[in-house]
């Protein structure tokens, strides 16, 4: 596909990119005059990230989880492209404090024919049903530190 330089085109095309740096910081919060000014709110809740790239046409699909992390760095690049069949690519660079991180991709043998069905189905539920068969590629990693 040629585009000119004066002429803008849809390309069927997706793409994010992502920086993240958060820190955990809990806080307390005194409300009001009553009970919760002298027994306050605590926030303390860890973070808690997940991005999640699927596409349909290619019968691939790729996430990054992050649960109870106390400090986050994330430099993310996702994209899917339906033209080029083999380009649905997600490339990442984090660092965590003291969390999980869990990363899966699944890639179907057999790409499947959304048209078949009378709804749409998302990616891991057909996987789930059986509906492709055992995938070609399948990554389930965690790691906690």
């Amino acid at each position: 596909m040629v585009v000119d330089d004066d002429e803008t085109e849809s390309l069927p095309f997706i793409q994010v990119k992502e920086s993240s740096d958060m820190q955990y910081s809990p806080i307390k919060m005194s409300v009001g005059t009553g009970h919760y000014l002298k027994h306050p709110i605590n926030f303390d809740s860890l973070l808690s990230e997940s991005t999640c790239i699927e596409n349909l046409d290619t019968g691939s699909m790729m996430q990054n989880d992050i649960e109870h992390a106390k400090a986050l760095h994330k430099e993310l690049d996702a994209s899917a492209d339906w033209i080029d069949l083999a380009n649905t690519t997600m490339n990442m660079e984090e660092m965590i404090t003291d969390g999980r991180v869990h990363i899966g991709v699944l890639k179907s043998a057999v790409i499947p024919n959304p048209n078949e069905d009378e709804e749409e189905i998302a990616l891991p539920v057909i996987i789930e049903k059986g509906k492709w068969g055992k995938p070609e590629i399948e990554v389930d990693e965690m790691y906690v530190g």
